[in-house]
């Protein structure tokens, strides 16, 4: 059974109309603006010779491709020269040649990376360079290149969805209360038709099982793009997201609350919040998480790694996060770990290469009745030109006996100890670092 729920969205009222109208009630519509905008031609590309469409976003643009065997070619044309071309994180198989304003990769195998031209962070382009799916599943609903409203789209078990390339689905998609679910394909979910007052995610995922996504894409999603609550068995692969710098709200990429079974692999985003959080909402832990091969763009709320903050009792169960690469993290912290009542039983952030981090790289701050057991940051490596503001804050040590860091290396420097992290500050211009608007 599919159910589909239309909403429809203010857009006679500017946002700063709203705010002067509503006043102490604008939080509730902030910064939402439908946009009907889902191409960019500030990068303009080709992949082998054909044009490719380029996925428009606020905080950057994304160019999803699929490659065939040997030596591919992706040319990229810039608005203007390009000087100089930082890829992130660095892929030893791409040869890069710059031709004026065009810089041309040859890529060899798929990656997901982000490219940041003449020192660029206010629009970074995403690349998600991938082989067709394996096998894919026979579709029992199946959307074509296009845009298509579907408001709510609630999906019964056993369904396969295929989203195929230029799909473009404007609403939110509900995998709850069923089981044996596969979303797969190269389109994407919008979440331009959702009202950021709704608090729907662009693709939840609750009190369900056995469920597997791949090769999608989401964008700008007025709250959380994926959320997973008391989901069971769960894979994510090959998922790219951009959000909405232009949110108040949270665009975070993944929030897990109170699940088990959940394995993600190469997970691409860029958000102005939160890149992945783990949350609660009852005394069941979250357990048997595990995510590898990552890479993470971040803005000016939240933290790239969030456990816990707002979360009051909290309890995660053997976690594991490794081959993390933080490309850009604005403000917050690369990893956090906060809350009250925490309790966590294994979690291990292993292989973690973070190229900029301007204002935090560790914030732990652990309040009454926290209980930490073999917590460890293992393999973290800071390689930023720009020194953090702050490197590591410990709040309540006392209730950290169970947290260790090995293998930690800070701009050249190999941190044999804690208290070599502990809290350096360096001058730093805030103001001068803030973005400049969404070209």
């Amino acid at each position: 059974m599919l159910v589909f729920t239309v909403n429809i969205p203010m857009t006679s009222l500017s946002n700063k109309g709203l705010f002067l109208i509503f006043g102490l009630i604008f939080c509730q519509v902030w910064a939402y603006a439908q946009s009907d905008k889902f191409y960019t031609d500030y990068y303009q590309v080709k992949v082998n010779g054909q044009a490719q469409e380029v996925y428009y976003g606020r905080p950057g643009a994304l160019l999803s491709t699929e490659i065939s065997e040997g030596t591919n070619q992706i040319d990229v044309q810039y608005p203007g020269e390009i000087l100089e071309v930082e890829i992130i994180p660095q892929l030893a198989h791409i040869e890069q040649e710059i031709q004026g304003n065009v810089l041309r990769l040859e890529v060899k195998e798929a990656c997901q990376f982000f490219l940041k031209i003449n020192g660029n962070y206010v629009y970074p382009l995403m690349v998600a360079v991938e082989q067709p799916i394996h096998s894919p599943p026979k579709a029992t609903l199946t959307f074509e290149a296009g845009v298509h409203q579907v408001g709510e789209l609630r999906l019964a078990s056993n369904t396969r969805l295929h989203l195929k390339r230029g799909a473009i689905l404007k609403g939110t998609v509900v995998v709850e209360d069923v089981h044996n679910v596969h979303i797969f394909g190269a389109g994407l979910i919008h979440g331009s038709a959702i009202a950021e007052s709704s608090g729907r995610a662009g693709l939840l995922i609750k009190n369900a099982r056995e469920v597997i996504v791949e090769g999608i894409s989401l964008i700008d999603a007025p709250h959380q793009h994926m959320v997973l609550k008391n989901a069971e068995e769960i894979r994510l692969r090959n998922i790219k997201v951009l959000g909405n710098r232009e949110l108040r709200m949270g665009d975070d990429a993944l929030e897990i609350f109170n699940s088990k079974g959940v394995k993600v692999t190469h997970l691409i985003s860029n958000t102005r919040n939160n890149s992945i959080a783990f949350m609660s909402e009852n005394e069941m832990p979250s357990q048997d998480i595990q995510v590898d091969q990552a890479v993470f763009w971040k803005g000016d709320y939240g933290n790239v790694i969030e456990v816990g903050y707002l979360a009051e009792g909290i309890h995660l169960k053997d976690v594991s996060l490794r081959n993390i690469y933080i490309a850009h993290c604005l403000a917050g912290a690369a990893v956090a770990i906060q809350g009250k009542e925490m309790k966590i039983e294994g979690m291990k952030l292993e292989n973690v290469q973070i190229y900029d981090s301007r204002l935090m790289l560790y914030n732990i701050q652990l309040e009454e009745s926290c209980q930490l057991r073999q917590v460890l940051l293992k393999d973290h490596e800071y390689s930023g030109a720009i020194p953090a503001y702050s490197v590591f804050q410990l709040g309540r040590p006392e209730n950290a006996a169970g947290f260790s860091m090995e293998g930690i290396s800070y701009r050249g420097n190999v941190v044999r100890q804690l208290d070599d992290l502990y809290v350096k500050s360096w001058d730093f211009d805030w103001n001068s670092s803030l973005p400049a608007l969404t070209p």
